[in-house]
């Protein structure tokens, strides 16, 4: 399937997605769907993105996904960093408390927030803090959703300030690891998916 085929059913799913998501009788299939979509939307752009055999960037979503998903299995355990939390059971199968997914899903967003960011500007500190910022931008819009959406639950009832700092942290890291592997890539689609996504919560959180 070609690029341009994988961007329109990407945008197809999200409005279909949405769509199921709104009307309250069709919301628990879509939720029962969530974290398969994730993965195979997911598997779509890296499979575009990779395909042009970039080594590095396979490293690099390896190891992304290994730290942040060690991190979030702290965070679940102990309440460091994000704050006090647990997960739902939306986003299916689970290990030590934490969805398989989020790790993945972690990869993807920084993997748009990076290629953004490096629009703006090639240097590397501030190609650094343009991610953090378009990442934490990102889950300002996800969390109130994810909440109602029983992603996950925070133990305090609130959103604590300091998960925002870990986003920001840890998307900033991965930025600077991005660079330091010297990866190079054209390809947009991260870029598309990450606004389609961006969007897609944006959009939710006006009718639920």
């Amino acid at each position: 399937m070609n690029r341009e085929r994988i961007i329109i059913l990407l945008c197809v799913i999200f409005l279909v997605g949405l769509a199921g998501h709104i009307i309250i009788s069709t919301r628990p299939l879509m939720l029962t769907f969530t974290p398969y979509l994730l993965f195979l939307t997911g598997i779509s752009v890296l499979f575009i993105t990779l395909r042009r055999g970039e080594l590095n960037l396979l490293v690099w979503c390896l190891i992304v996904y290994i730290l942040t998903f060690t991190l979030e299995v702290i965070g679940v355990k102990t309440g460091i960093l994000f704050g006090s939390y647990i997960y739902g059971n939306t986003l299916g199968f689970q290990f030590l408390g934490v969805p398989l997914i989020i790790g993945f899903n972690w990869v993807i967003v920084i993997l748009g927030a990076v290629t953004m960011a490096e629009q703006i500007d090639q240097n590397i500190f501030l190609t650094a803090l343009f991610t953090g910022t378009l990442a934490v931008l990102f889950d300002i819009m996800l969390e109130p959703m994810a909440i109602k959406l029983n992603y996950w639950e925070w133990n305090s009832g609130f959103i604590p300030i300091s998960n925002y700092y870990s986003w920001f942290g840890i998307s900033f890291l991965a930025s600077i690891l991005y660079d330091l592997l010297k990866i190079k890539t054209s390809e947009k689609i991260p870029e598309i998916y990450f606004t389609i996504q961006l969007i897609f919560f944006i959009l939710l959180s006006l009718f639920i």
